[in-house]
């Protein structure tokens, strides 16, 4: 499938459509956007003989009132760009075009039940349906994702480009899916210049793993405390700053003025604060903010925040902090959706949540 032709465009509607038919159609199209700019890198395309490879555990820390850490497990050596509130990732192999783009929303309460197996398959071949117009294949021939995995996908062959080997921004094979984890539902697009390869194949299994962490994970931030994520000392290529710096001022006013405007709505007060900030250059600035109150934060906190520093369901360009709470900690990262700074942070906090055992 190409880039600019048809059939990719049909592509990003079925993700639009699935993630309309099982959220509502309040889902604002340009949040989807982003994955589909995920750029290929040049080289050979990925050998057909299957070879011995390390795994990673990739976490996403999502916001809002469905948040949580969403996990995968993905080769070692594969590289991440994207957003995980909402989750809208790519991932590739270096050396390789091939990648693999996810889209994940949550599902509405009144909507969980409704979201069975046999809806996940009606969603997934009537939104396929207009690829076929494109495809060597006439049928959508659809394969659950695995044993203890609730989803399904198809894999259709680019008429035109099937069994050529694609430049970087074509390709001849798609493998598109449904994915159903806790409360989120995931629609996963994965681009490739053979049918099958070690990059399909890898993939497939790392959607087939995508799962929710336990709660053992916050609980052992309650037990620490979010302070431990301060970087003892500066990561290469940031430069401190003293000031705190919000994208948003309604960040700001949470981590500023929250003792006096929201400490009676939430039934508690901050008892400490802390920050970092930092200027990581070509306009990626923006502060750590660590906040700590003299009682655990209700459940509801979450969706609180989420409307108070958004205004809505996800972060927007405007209002783009994300944000991590577990128990009387709560950690706020104030920067832009793509910030080398908060994939840092977020990387000493999932080293803290999770040691090497």
């Amino acid at each position: 499938m190409r880039r600019g032709h048809s059939s990719v465009r049909l592509v990003r509607a079925m993700i639009l459509a699935i993630a309309a038919s099982f959220i509502g159609t309040g889902l604002v199209s340009a949040q989807v956007a982003p994955a589909q700019n995920v750029k290929a890198a040049a080289g050979k395309p990925a050998a057909a003989k299957a070879r011995p490879f390390k795994t990673k555990l990739q976490r996403l820390f999502v916001s809002g009132s469905a948040g949580g850490i969403a996990e995968m497990q993905v080769p070692a050596d594969w590289e991440m760009v994207g957003r995980s509130t909402p989750i809208v990732v790519g991932f590739r192999a270096p050396g390789a075009a091939d990648k693999l783009l996810l889209t994940a929303f949550p599902l509405p309460k009144e909507r969980l039940a409704l979201t069975t197996d046999e809806k996940l398959q009606e969603m997934l071949r009537t939104s396929g349906a207009p690829l076929l117009k494109f495809s060597v294949e006439t049928t959508l021939d659809l394969q659950p994702l695995g044993a203890g995995a609730s989803g399904y996908y198809f894999g259709v062959s680019d008429k035109a480009l099937a069994g050529k080997h694609g430049k970087t921004d074509q390709f001849p094979y798609v493998h598109s899916g449904v994915v159903r984890f806790g409360d989120w539902v995931g629609v996963f697009n994965l681009y490739s210049d053979e049918k099958e390869n070690p990059f399909v194949k890898q993939a497939l299994a790392a959607m087939a793993g995508l799962r929710w962490a336990g709660p053992a994970a916050q609980e052992r931030a309650v037990a620490k405390g979010l302070a431990a994520i301060r970087f003892p000392a500066m990561p290469a290529g940031l430069q401190a700053k003293d000031q705190v710096q919000c994208v948003s001022p309604q960040a700001y006013l949470v981590f500023t003025k929250f003792n006096e405007r929201y400490a009676s709505l939430l039934g508690t007060r901050v008892a400490k604060t802390g920050f970092q900030s930092f200027d990581a250059g070509a306009g990626d600035q923006g502060s750590v903010l660590i906040m700590e109150f003299d009682a655990p934060l209700k459940p509801d906190a979450k969706s609180f925040f989420g409307g108070l520093l958004w205004g809505e369901s996800f972060p927007t360009r405007a209002r783009p902090e994300e944000f991590f709470i577990a128990g009387r900690q709560m950690v706020i990262w104030c920067t832009q959706i793509e910030s080398r700074i908060k994939r840092l942070s977020q990387a000493r906090l999932e080293a803290m949540l999770f040691p090497p055992k």
